[in-house]
């Protein structure tokens, strides 16, 4: 599905795409952002601090409910590097978790965004004409009279749905 603008969120049947499992780690890693956001906030001034973590976190909350931000892998990857600027005021273990955290998020992406992509493939009738000469060429299972017939009925149903293809387009 397009979108008019590249910064709008992608939607998708979330039904189909999210299943029990992805729902309690989306969640999971949604807590997690808002814990760790919790606890840099009481670390870093808020002078230094922008809204970054609570989008990610609203995003994710978007996933769950059928939507896609293109902008989520970056978000995630702006937090990583804002942990390295300023790994003199956060703990290792800090910098870990977020590390950590961020990693579930571009896995929650690129699992999720995997999944609509595989589902809205597009074919083109030189795709499908070139799985017909596959199909075709493939005869060394022809042995006799009934097989050489189911073949040509093959053939004859192929080319019927190319040609229907190349007449309604």
């Amino acid at each position: 599905m397009t979108n008019s603008n590249n910064n709008d969120p992608q939607i998708f049947d979330r039904e189909k795409v999210l299943n029990q499992m992805m729902h309690r780690f989306i969640n999971r890693t949604v807590n997690d952002v808002s814990k760790i956001e919790y606890t840099f906030r009481k670390t870093i001034k808020l002078t230094e601090w922008d809204d970054t973590l609570a989008t990610i976190e609203n995003e994710l909350y978007g996933v769950q409910d059928g939507y896609l931000y293109p902008q989520l892998p970056k978000r995630a990857e702006k937090m990583v590097k804002f942990v390295e600027e300023n790994k003199d005021k956060v703990t290792p273990q800090q910098q870990n978790q977020m590390e950590v955290i961020m990693h579930d998020v571009f896995i929650i992406w690129n699992t999720v965004n995997t999944i609509i992509n595989e589902e809205q493939k597009m074919y083109t009738i030189q795709d499908i004409k070139n799985v017909m000469i596959d199909i075709i060429s493939d005869d060394e299972w022809v042995n006799d009279s009934h097989t050489m017939s189911e073949h040509k009925g093959i053939v004859s149903g192929l080319n019927m749905l190319v040609n229907h293809f190349t007449e309604t387009k």
